[in-house]
């Protein structure tokens, strides 16, 4: 396996508990696929354990006002200090 991506579905709904034990679901899908989600769902990409190199771009959006502090946890945006520059 190249390292299947896997979510946990429910996970980025408010009040989700991720205590005891969470089934995950995996997505398996062809080269050059594009997979997307709300990126507040947890996910975690698995270990590749092929010979090949599994590349992947990912990339995010959210509106200016929402603040990621589970994996971002600055409290200040990069654009702000661009904002503040101009």
């Amino acid at each position: 396996a190249n390292g299947q991506t896997q979510f946990i579905l429910g996970s980025h709904a408010q009040g989700f508990d991720a205590e005891g034990e969470v089934s995950a679901t995996t997505l398996v899908c062809q080269a050059g696929s594009a997979i997307v989600f709300d990126y507040r769902i947890l996910q975690r990409g698995c270990a590749n354990r092929s010979e090949s190199d599994r590349p992947c771009l990912y990339f995010t959006y959210a509106k200016p006002w929402f603040r990621d502090l589970k994996n971002l946890r600055s409290a200040q945006s990069i654009l702000d200090e661009k904002l503040d520059a101009e």
